[in-house]
């Protein structure tokens, strides 16, 4: 498991003090996309652990839409007495903070911070048929032509990363958005599209089959899954921190003493090795906060994303 010092954060126990509150009926998990995704795996892997931790049985509700709109908002909206919380993540709290116009909760004060779940690191990929074999050789070929990069859509991580690739290299390249990773990654595989950033938990099966190739992991360490690939920094940026985040919330004015147990639950719960393996799997790494090192997390992250969205010029659909 990962202790991500540079933040602040790791995975930290400290739960026996969370025993005030106990709930007496099934409580209600949203998650904001729908199912499949890597949100999904993570509710569905720790959801049990945290059951039993608390007595009562857990409900899934799958609420996707509009960027994890609607069912971050759902959790907004909902009683403010412990028994409903969800997941937020990059999209539904650091980038559409900027890109949405209207958006219909503050990520801020509408929500009570639990704790940081975890993260994915992205990779930068090709089609098999690209002859890049490095970050370099890549944006060596942009000198001759515009060179297009995919995203699963508009103001999520792929498409912040290569922005920010974008910016960073002042390179010849253009966006070009899908309706999900999937199409997206077809396209990569055929060669119809150059480049993509992808999260780790996402590309894994594709790199290890040899449909994709990795060119870069957006870690400040290399990481052993997939092995050998090498970090942006030995690219040359050693500033470029694009991640895939999710993090775990109460709607505002939940008791403490809820949050409290929600939180120590769910830090029993990615702390069991059958949880930690099948997410590291995956390409999660498990991470976990205070409260309130998650909604200084989160500021944070609206104000760095913030920047890149209006240098890079990025609007909503």
């Amino acid at each position: 498991m990962l202790s991500l010092l540079g933040a602040g954060f790791g995975l930290q126990s400290g739960v026996a003090f969370a025993q005030d509150w106990t709930p007496t009926r099934p409580l209600r998990f949203i998650i904001s996309f729908p199912p499949g995704g890597t949100s999904d795996l993570l509710e569905r892997a720790i959801a049990p652990a945290m059951s039993e931790g608390l007595g009562q049985p857990i409900v899934l509700d799958n609420r996707g839409g509009a960027g994890g709109i609607v069912g971050v908002e759902a959790v907004a909206r909902a009683q403010r007495d412990g028994y409903t919380f969800g997941i937020a993540s990059l999209s539904s709290h650091a980038a559409n903070a900027t890109l949405a116009l209207k958006l219909p909760y503050d990520p801020i004060k509408d929500f009570e911070p639990i704790t940081l779940l975890g993260r994915s690191p992205l990779l930068l990929v090709v089609g098999p048929q690209n002859p890049a074999r490095s970050v370099q050789e890549l944006l060596a070929q942009a000198k001759t032509k515009s060179l297009n990069f995919a995203s699963p859509g508009v103001g999520l991580a792929s498409h912040i990363a290569s922005e920010l690739l974008k910016l960073q290299t002042q390179s010849n390249m253009v966006h070009v958005p899908y309706k999900g990773g999937g199409p997206a990654l077809t396209d990569i595989m055929g060669g119809h599209v150059d480049m993509m950033f992808i999260p780790i938990s996402s590309a894994m099966p594709l790199v290890q089959s040899g449909r994709l190739r990795a060119l870069t992991i957006v870690r400040k360490e290399r990481s052993p899954r997939p092995p050998n690939v090498p970090t942006i920094a030995e690219a040359g940026m050693a500033n470029f921190d694009i991640a895939e985040w999710w993090g775990l919330l109460a709607p505002a004015r939940t008791a403490r003493s809820a949050v409290n147990r929600l939180r120590a639950e769910t830090v029993r719960a990615v702390e069991r090795p059958e949880v930690a393996d099948r997410l590291g799997a995956a390409g999660v790494e498990m991470i976990t906060s205070t409260p309130e090192e998650l909604r200084e997390y989160v500021v944070v992250e609206i104000r760095k994303y913030r920047d890149i969205i209006q240098r890079a010029g990025i609007r909503a659909n």
